[in-house]
């Protein structure tokens, strides 16, 4: 009994903590494509369609919060429509949007988990009720800073988000209307020609949980007639950094992903050596199976 509950726990742990596969993240639209142009790999592609559904429902995870779960639901409605990788242009994050400077002060590590998001949230509301004990000036100060609010008039796009939210407000008090948290699923195609007439063809997908847990995973086959499921877990123990662990029927796969904005850099360990994959922009260079190729990624 004991082992079964230091399990749950240690899951439970890294569920909160982990953050999602920055290939989910990084895409904003529904193709991805990959060119290698040097080295021993002669061609290869990657098409990716992403998709985004409703997974777990809002007020189960956010009700322990100890915030008003009707106006949490609400501001987060107005924020982000409840996607769990909503991303703004001037770098707003998760489902209530967050900007890094913000996450780091309330302590957030990883804005896409939207259950620390939430938590976060109310933290922040808390402090603003005690500035401004007043919701519609809370909401003022939410969206144009305690410092702006206190020396000047709220501006009009604050007060049309402050309007929109007590919309919400009011309607979650008067029907109880349930909502769903938004996550990312994609589904791959890819395929890569090596020199000596090898091809490799990989067929599947992947998931985030809540931004938190990712699994990707499909069907692999070549052209020897090799044939293999394939699996790997990213844990993220930061918004920026996963541990990474895989399984084929060619082995155990370890290692790391970091990811910053643009730029990710991942590193296996695999039973038929080392792989890494560095990009930025789009651009990036790959190593596996001691070859190297030059891709160019786009999304459309």
């Amino acid at each position: 009994m004991r082992k079964i509950l230091t399990f749950l726990i240690l899951s439970s742990i890294v569920f909160a903590l982990a953050d999602p596969l920055s290939e989910i993240v990084w895409m904003h639209d529904s193709k991805d494509y990959y060119l290698y142009i040097t080295g021993g790999s002669i061609m290869g592609f990657k098409a990716v369609a992403v998709f985004e559904v409703p997974l777990f429902p809002v007020d189960s995870l956010i009700f322990f919060t100890g915030c008003d779960v009707n106006l949490l639901k609400a501001m987060i409605r107005a924020e982000s429509g409840f996607k769990v990788h909503a991303k703004s242009k001037t770098g707003a994050l998760g489902v209530s949007q967050i900007v890094r400077k913000t996450a780091k002060w309330l302590g957030l590590r990883n804005p896409y988990n939207p259950v620390l998001s939430s938590m976060a949230i109310c933290r922040y509301v808390r402090y603003l009720y005690k500035k401004f004990p007043n919701t519609e000036k809370m909401l003022w100060a939410y969206h144009d800073g305690e410092g702006k609010i206190r020396i000047s008039p709220p501006s009009r796009s604050a007060r049309n988000y402050a309007k929109i939210v007590m919309r919400f407000y009011d309607e979650y008090r008067r029907t109880g209307k349930v909502e769903f948290f938004w996550d990312r699923v994609y589904a791959f195609v890819s395929a890569d020609y090596f020199f000596g007439d090898l091809l490799e063809v990989r067929l599947g997908g992947a998931l985030s949980v809540l931004g938190s847990l990712d699994l990707e995973g499909g069907y692999l086959i070549d052209s020897e007639g090799f044939k293999s499921w394939f699996l790997r877990s990213y844990l993220r123990l930061f918004h920026d950094l996963a541990f990474i662990v895989g399984w084929s029927e060619r082995g155990w796969e370890m290692g790391s992903s970091t990811w910053l904005d643009d730029y990710n850099l991942e590193v296996l360990s695999t039973p038929l050596g080392p792989e890494a994959t560095i990009y930025l922009n789009g651009l990036g260079i790959s190593f596996k199976r001691k070859r190297i190729g030059i891709f160019y990624r786009f999304g459309f």
